[in-house]
């Protein structure tokens, strides 16, 4: 594996005549469609807002890179080095090679698309608007008072006590959770 400097993303993109940087940053919102970017090493590039559909990025080292906003729909990330990427609003449907393992070292998600399937192990839990009355009732530390359309009108049950401690010579907020 070979790293490419900004340089050499710029030749690529440029001999894909799909380059349109808008401020600068090598490989921002540029268009890889279909590119193969196999075993390369993207490590903290940025590529946000990058048109990577279809490409092949197999074992491709992308870790500390942007890829917020990505469009990597049927892109190949079988073997990606992932850890620390930010894959904020990336659409990550039907992307190969994609697994659990890949993304628990991503640095955020937040707004990702991902396929049902990697959804439901990347969020096991069941949102508010699948449990079922009964479910939410019985949580702990849980009063619900009525099911609404969009969620429960309810409350925690749980008692806090607050305290001031000095910790270091700084004065900080102590919660002492009582159930």
């Amino acid at each position: 594996m070979s790293k490419i400097s900004p340089e050499e993303l710029s030749k690529i993109l440029k001999e894909h005549e799909r380059w349109f940087d808008t401020d600068g940053d090598e490989g921002e919102n540029a268009n890889l469609y279909k590119a193969d970017l196999s075993d390369a090493d993207l490590g903290d590039a940025v590529l946000e807002g990058a048109n990577l559909i279809g490409a092949n990025l197999f074992a491709a080292y992308l870790v500390g890179a942007n890829l917020s906003r990505a469009d990597l729909y049927c892109a190949d990330l079988s073997y990606a080095y992932l850890s620390d990427a930010v894959l904020e609003g990336a659409d990550l449907s039907e992307v190969l090679g994609l697994n659990i393992e890949q993304l628990s070292k991503v640095k955020t998600l937040y707004k990702a698309k991902l396929d049902p399937e990697l959804e439901k192990q990347v969020y096991p839990h069941p949102s508010y608007k699948t449990l079922s009355v009964s479910e939410v009732q019985s949580m702990p530390n849980v009063s619900i008072r009525e099911k609404l359309e969009l969620g429960f009108d309810g409350h925690s049950t749980i008692k806090h006590d607050y305290s001031l401690k000095a910790v270091s010579g700084d004065v900080v907020v102590v919660e002492m959770q009582q159930v």
